[in-house]
């Protein structure tokens, strides 16, 4: 767990660095605001990537190419389930991108299983001040 400002954002970000695969599934679980583009720029910025991430609300997929891994961002809010079937996930997957879908709970028919599920909690007390929660679900060696 992690719990402060951008600091803990980055740290969680390098921790999840360390465990991500292609082919994994990270679900970004948090309301509105937050925290979930910010953790996808401070992992794409782990990975070394050069590339400008930026919030996929209304184009659903951003692709974040870094030097070791293919990152697709997919903000899944807009969409229906119908949408999430279409968007080519497995295909991605297949490909060997490292999925990082936010309001993949919402689709929990519809959409793959999470290998990884990253929960951001906002302070009652502090707009700035997040809870980071990395968990993984089976055997991810």
């Amino acid at each position: 767990m992690f719990k402060g400002g951008i600091q803990a954002t980055d740290d969680a970000a390098a921790a999840l660095s360390k465990v991500l695969k292609p082919g994994m599934v990270v679900s970004l679980v948090g309301g509105l605001g937050a925290g979930k583009t910010t953790l996808v720029a401070a992992l794409a910025a782990s990975l070394k990537s050069e590339h400008p991430v930026s919030s996929p609300t209304f184009t659903v997929i951003h692709e974040v190419p870094t030097p070791t891994l293919m990152l697709c961002h997919i903000d899944a809010y807009r969409c229906s389930a119908r949408d999430v079937l279409n968007l080519g996930l497995d295909d991605y997957r297949n490909d060997g991108y490292v999925l990082l879908i936010e309001w993949l709970e919402m689709f929990a028919d519809a959409g793959p299983l999470p290998d990884i599920t990253v929960t951001l909690t906002e302070d009652n007390n502090d707009p700035d001040v997040r809870t980071i929660t990395i968990t993984e679900h089976g055997d991810l060696s």
